[in-house]
């Protein structure tokens, strides 16, 4: 028949291995007909995944004192016991200290986003922290360090 070609061979234009329609032919890079060209990922999904990007922790974060999260206040433990972070406020601002081998150092916070962002004064020198929280797991990073705390209190330790 016109414009048929013998199975196994290719028409003009036609990359070989590329599915052909009968009687069509199809230039390099055409889609067939009824089949839609693959769809770019968005950032932070996994392949065949909808959905809000995980968190550090794996799962999705949500906002201190939103539904399946919890306030900032509390202790949190880490180090085998030797790091202390307690931290008491509200309305996204925070005062607390981290203690560290003994030694406390006051601070005071508020949230950026979800991220309890704060600073230190450590042997005369100002050090800045930052925490994200996932249930009574918190991640906190000072300077190029990361800490894994657990929490031990729904109150901060005086």
């Amino acid at each position: 028949m016109p414009g048929q070609v013998p199975y196994g061979q290719t028409q003009p234009g036609q990359m070989p291995g590329q599915p052909q329609m009968p009687g069509q032919p199809q230039m390099p890079g055409q889609m067939p007909p009824g089949q839609m060209p693959p769809q770019p990922q968005m950032p932070g999904q996994q392949p065949g995944y909808g959905g809000a990007p995980q968190g550090p922790f794996g799962g999705t974060p949500t906002a201190p004192g939103m539904a399946g999260g919890a306030e900032w206040n509390g202790t949190f433990v880490g180090n085998a016991g030797a790091l202390v972070l307690s931290v008491q406020g509200s309305q996204g601002n925070y005062s607390g200290y981290i203690q560290d081998q003994g030694q406390r150092y006051p601070f005071q916070a508020h949230l950026d986003d979800q991220t309890l962002h704060g600073a230190f004064s450590m042997n005369g020198n100002e050090a800045e922290f930052f925490a994200d929280r996932d249930g009574t797991s918190v991640m906190m990073y000072v300077g190029e360090y990361e800490y894994w705390l657990e929490q031990t209190s729904p109150q901060a330790t005086p």
